[in-house]
């Protein structure tokens, strides 16, 4: 089974009339040709439908305009069953272990954290209960890693890798999203931190979502030289974020995506590891 284990929903209430959208926001929206929620819904869930992959885990971001919350993540998985929910909660919540046994109870296949913009240093020692949480139930934590550039705000340097040392220490399953590898050119790149982590840790693994822009086309050539870190890399997109190779609205970026990565010579093991890692 082919699984995205890293897109994202619109919030229902999102209305694009009075966005006021950053560039990339704006580019995503542009290439898809959707105005509001009812159209974006649509359109994903028609493109997963017909393309080679088989299910899309939706990542909940709480307290943002423009990506579902977990309540509408949770609706929308029960509505469709190709959708996979990843729930998003903040390890300094008073009340984490009763919303962490809360997203469990409802078919949370991942925990996402996206420490920048939540405020959160995951080598915090706050964080540890959370961890056991996490290994107890044995789910995988994704975290984003690099610059974030689509929801603004915070510390970036809360995204370097090596704040994961505390999760994979305790044994908790790690998922890197972007392999902190860095957009443009001027940014600090955190790929090389990546890279030394996942060949200490055998419980880190690196999404390969978003990683296919103009850039960061240099490190997947690093990675395709490298059989121990191919071993790490799991299938993602990050939808609505397509490929630099199809820019046309028709197209299927699900696909768009699969497809990149079989041109570029990556094995089948990243399509189904996803499947394997969150135990489908």
């Amino acid at each position: 089974m082919i699984i995205d284990i890293h897109s994202h929903m619109i919030n229902s209430n999102f209305d694009i009339k009075t966005f006021k959208h950053n560039f990339t926001t704006k580019m995503f929206f542009l290439r898809l040709k959707t105005k509001n929620y009812e159209q974006y819904y649509e359109k994903m869930s028609q493109s997963l439908e017909k393309s080679k992959v088989d299910k899309a885990v939706i990542c909940a971001i709480e307290n943002v305009i423009t990506c579902a919350n977990n309540e509408q993540c949770v609706k929308i998985c029960a509505e469709n069953k190709n959708f996979l929910f990843g729930a998003n909660l903040n390890p300094y919540d008073n009340d984490l272990e009763n919303k962490f046994k809360k997203v469990i109870e409802e078919n949370a296949v991942l925990i996402k954290i996206l420490p920048s913009y939540q405020n959160v240093d995951l080598a915090d020692k706050r964080c540890f209960k959370f961890y056991e949480l996490l290994k107890e139930y044995n789910i995988p934590l994704l975290v984003h890693t690099g610059i974030e550039h689509t929801i603004k705000g915070g510390n970036q340097d809360l995204n370097n890798p090596i704040r994961l040392n505390a999760a994979l220490n305790a044994g908790v399953k790690v998922i890197a999203a972007h392999l902190g590898a860095k957009l443009n050119f001027w940014e600090k790149d955190y790929f090389e931190c990546w890279c030394n982590l996942a060949r200490k840790y055998e419980n880190l693994y690196g999404d390969l979502s978003a990683m296919i822009w103009f850039y960061r086309k240099s490190y997947l050539k690093k990675l395709l030289k490298d059989k121990e870190l191919c071993q790490k890399l799991i299938f993602a997109t990050d939808y609505p974020c397509y490929p630099y190779i199809n820019l046309k609205a028709n197209s299927n970026i699900f696909d768009d995506w699969y497809n990149m990565f079989k041109d570029l010579g990556f094995e089948e093991s990243i399509f189904n590891r996803g499947e394997k890692l969150l135990k489908l």
